[in-house]
């Protein structure tokens, strides 16, 4: 569990950006993809931030789980 700190400090999204970057530039040919319980709002809101999008939702756990990419 993160210290409550560093929460909504933005340092997911900061952290994540250059990572995608590389990830696309690599292998350009493979779309970058974060799968969220849809129940994750800090999580979902750093992935819309780095413009993630819904591309499907599947149950997992018996929760809803979003398949997102850029």
């Amino acid at each position: 569990m993160l210290r409550s700190t560093w929460r909504r400090k933005g340092y997911a999204a900061e952290m994540a950006a250059p990572v995608i970057t590389w990830a696309e530039r690599e292998v350009p040919g493979v779309p970058v993809a974060a799968d969220i319980t849809e129940s994750n709002e800090p999580s979902l809101r750093v992935a819309e931030r780095l413009g993630f999008e819904v591309h499907t939702v599947e149950e997992f756990g018996g929760q809803p789980s979003l398949h997102m990419r850029r």
